[in-house]
């Protein structure tokens, strides 16, 4: 249900010109929906500045930017906070 709603929830927010990331920022569990509050030229500045001061994407990796946008395969496994743990 989770993923079937939250792009839902996020597309209307964006539309109703309310932000997805608040307090917490985009982080790694928004960063595919982040063009719904950011310009493609934001995301393109910021995916130039990323890749010219961390070229091998190893500072705060995954996180804030779109995989497509700093050239980095999708696909790394990652935890939300609302996400269940198997470990628990």
């Amino acid at each position: 249900v989770h993923e079937t709603l939250e792009p839902w929830v996020y597309e209307a927010v964006a539309a109703a010109g309310g932000s997805i990331s608040a307090e917490h920022g985009v982080g790694q569990c928004k960063p595919d929906h982040l063009h719904l509050n950011k310009p493609a030229a934001a995301i393109d500045l910021m995916a130039a500045i990323k890749r010219t001061l961390d070229p091998n994407l190893i500072l705060n990796p995954y996180k804030v930017l779109p995989a497509a946008a700093v050239g980095r395969p999708r696909g790394f496994p990652l935890f939300c906070a609302d996400d269940e743990r198997d470990d628990e």
